[in-house]
């Protein structure tokens, strides 16, 4: 869920959990597209509860909802200009600041079992 919290005595946009068990990744679980099972990921991963940690730099996170569903989210800057320039482009790069909308820029991707 994305909420404002102060940081620094700035507003900030940020995601909260809500629902889900969570845990920071980094390399090599946050760009791989190797096989890992859930247990691997886990047990390299930092427990993360709450508001989600963010900064300038990317933080990617695995997670696992109530209902067993489970994925990754990698948090990237906080979009705080809305003057779109037409044929700019804005939705790719989690890193740019000017946006459609204000708030955390984020992608979100579902994992799914290995077939045998």
């Amino acid at each position: 869920m994305g909420v404002t919290i102060e940081d620094n005595g700035q507003p900030t946009a940020a995601i909260q959990t809500v629902g889900l068990k969570t845990w920071k990744i980094g390399e090599p679980w946050s760009t791989t597209n190797g096989r890992h099972s859930v247990n691997e990921i886990i047990e390299n991963g930092e427990p993360a509860t709450g508001v989600l940690e963010h900064g300038s730099d990317e933080h990617c996170y695995f997670f696992q909802t109530n209902e067993g569903t489970i994925g990754k989210i990698t948090l990237g800057a906080e979009v705080t200009n809305t003057k779109v320039v037409p044929g700019a482009a804005t939705e790719d790069d989690l890193q740019r600041t000017v946006g459609l909308r204000r708030g955390r820029r984020m992608n979100l991707g579902y994992l799914r079992p290995i077939e045998p």
